[in-house]
């Protein structure tokens, strides 16, 4: 079994990071810059804040509502995520189910079948 040392980090601090990706081993993952690249001064300063990208899948209605809310309110879909994810992690949010966010999820997904039954026995309709 192998062991690398550098490159099998747990340590998630972005200073820790930002220096191991530069000056580190981690700096000769990614080989030499080609010409045009952006040169390691480009970073973002040591401190600033980091950010991760995750992919999420909502159903269909679920992105309807969130792109709604996100327009009533005036802001991108991804900060409304990003405020909700907060609100949770900080206790703020009620997980308990909202009943009629289910029933509405429920209505729309028993509309689609009918659609797609009706779709498949055109008699029927």
């Amino acid at each position: 079994m192998t062991t690398h040392d550098d490159t099998s980090r747990t340590d998630s601090d972005p200073d820790t990071m930002r220096a191991w990706m530069t000056a580190g081993a981690g700096a000769d993952l990614a080989g030499k810059p080609e010409a045009g690249d952006a040169p390691a001064e480009l970073l973002p300063p040591a401190g600033a804040p980091v950010s991760v990208m995750r992919n999420v899948r909502v159903p269909y209605e679920v992105d309807v509502a969130l792109k709604a809310a996100a327009d009533a309110r005036g802001i991108s879909v991804s900060a409304l995520i990003r405020e909700a994810v907060n609100a949770l992690l900080a206790g703020e949010l009620d997980t308990a189910p909202d009943p009629v966010v289910a029933l509405r999820l429920t209505l729309a997904a028993a509309s689609r079948a009918v659609d797609r039954l009706a779709a498949g026995h055109p008699e029927a309709a």
